[in-house]
């Protein structure tokens, strides 16, 4: 499970990294299983990917401090993770994945290629999101907020379904998700 609030602090940059990831990572249609790292390897690691999804770019537009933590959700093979555990020595990235096959390639790929600061993490399909509402008086400006309909919408859209909801925070709305 993630909660937002503490991911946002772990990935500030991650976010859009995990946005690009997930996107090059669609094959088709986002509802089909990744089970099977060894027959993913030729689609997500194919050298073409590095022609349009420029992932050297990529991570310098991030800006990453040389000591950052950084979460690629949706890992998958390790694409970007292994790249930015390349290029951050000194910080520390954490592979997220919910496939747990992806997730002991990911494991394998950081032993045998001695990347000591890649972390290999499995995480369920389970979604919470706890986020400011758009009147709360607490939390960050109002222009940068995102409404609980929009969060569901797009969770939707991604392929999850509101499980519950709870209402006891005053500030905030609290979202749970699953795999639809």
């Amino acid at each position: 499970m993630i909660l937002r609030r503490s991911f946002m602090a772990l990935a500030a940059a991650g976010s859009t990294l995990a946005a690009c990831a997930a996107l090059a990572q669609t094959v088709h249609d986002h509802r089909h299983g990744f089970g099977g790292a060894h027959k993913w390897l030729k689609v997500l690691e194919d050298p073409k990917r590095d022609a349009w999804q420029r992932p050297h770019e990529v991570i310098q537009a991030l800006s990453l401090k040389p000591d950052a933590v950084v979460a690629d959700i949706g890992a998958g093979t390790g694409y970007f993770a292994t790249r930015l555990a390349h290029m951050l020595p000194r910080g520390r990235v954490c592979a997220v994945d919910s496939e747990p096959d992806m997730v002991k390639h990911l494991a394998e790929r950081a032993t045998k290629g001695g990347l000591k600061n890649l972390q290999a993490i499995a995480a369920g399909g389970r979604v919470a999101i706890i986020d400011f509402t758009l009147e709360s008086p607490e939390g960050p400006p109002k222009a940068a907020r995102v409404g609980a309909r929009q969060v569901q919408a797009e969770m939707e859209k991604a392929g999850y379904r509101l499980a519950r909801e709870h209402g006891f925070l005053p500030n905030q709305f609290f979202l749970e998700f699953t795999p639809a």
